[in-house]
C-alpha cells in the first residue's frame, strides 16, 4: 500500500512540474510576442505588429494585452485611411474591454475609434469613463471638450476646457480663449 501511495505522489509531482513548465513556456512566448508587437507598433510598423498580437491571442485568449495591441494596431490602420480596419478595431477593443476595462489607455483608444466610426455618443461615454480613471489628466479633458464642442455641447465643453487649462494643457487654454466667453 505504501508503494502505491508513493508512486501516486511521484506521478502527481511529475504531472504538476510538467504543466508548470508548459505554462511557463507558453507565458514566455506570449510575453515575447506582446513585447515584439509593441516595439513594432511604437516604431510605426503597424502591418508587422498585427501578426504578433494575433499569435499572442492564439496562445492566450484570456489576457487583455493581445487584444489591446491588436485593437490599437487596427485603430492606427483605420486612422491612416484603411477603412476595412475601422469596425474591426471596435470589435477587438470591445473584447479587450470585456477582459479588463481599466487596462492602460484602452478606453481612450476605444473612444478614438468610435469617433472615426462616427459614434460620438459612444465615444463620449468612453471618455467619461477615462476621466473617471484619470480626473487630473488635462489631455483627456481636452479631448472630451473637443468632442463636446463638435457635438454642440459648448457650455459643457467650456467647463472641461477650463479645468484642462488649469491642469496645464496648452491646447485647452487656446481653445478656451477662442470658443468660450
Amino acid at each position: 500500500m505504501n508503494f502505491k501511495i508513493l508512486l501516486l505522489r511521484f506521478f502527481t509531482v511529475v504531472f504538476v512540474l510538467f504543466f508548470q513548465t508548459l505554462y511557463s513556456q507558453e507565458n514566455d512566448a506570449f510575453e515575447d510576442l506582446i513585447n515584439e508587437g509593441m516595439v513594432l507598433l511604437n516604431s510605426k510598423e503597424i502591418d508587422a505588429s498585427i501578426p504578433k498580437f494575433e499569435d499572442a491571442i492564439k496562445i492566450n485568449s484570456s489576457r487583455v494585452e493581445g487584444y489591446y495591441g491588436l485593437g490599437v494596431s487596427y485603430f492606427n490602420k483605420c486612422r491612416q485611411g484603411d477603412t476595412l480596419y475601422c469596425k474591426e478595431a471596435l470589435v477587438i477593443l470591445e473584447r479587450a474591454s470585456n477582459i479588463d476595462r481599466d487596462y492602460k489607455k484602452l478606453l481612450y483608444f476605444s473612444a478614438s475609434t468610435k469617433i472615426l466610426n462616427k459614434d460620438l455618443k459612444g465615444a463620449l461615454s468612453d471618455l467619461d469613463d477615462v476621466i473617471k480613471q484619470y480626473p487630473e489628466d488635462g489631455y483627456y479633458l481636452y479631448n472630451r471638450a473637443f468632442l463636446k464642442y463638435k457635438m454642440k455641447k459648448n457650455d459643457s465643453a467650456c467647463i472641461d476646457l477650463n479645468k484642462s487649462c488649469q491642469l496645464g494643457e496648452k491646447k485647452s487654454c487656446e481653445m478656451l480663449e477662442n470658443v468660450c466667453e
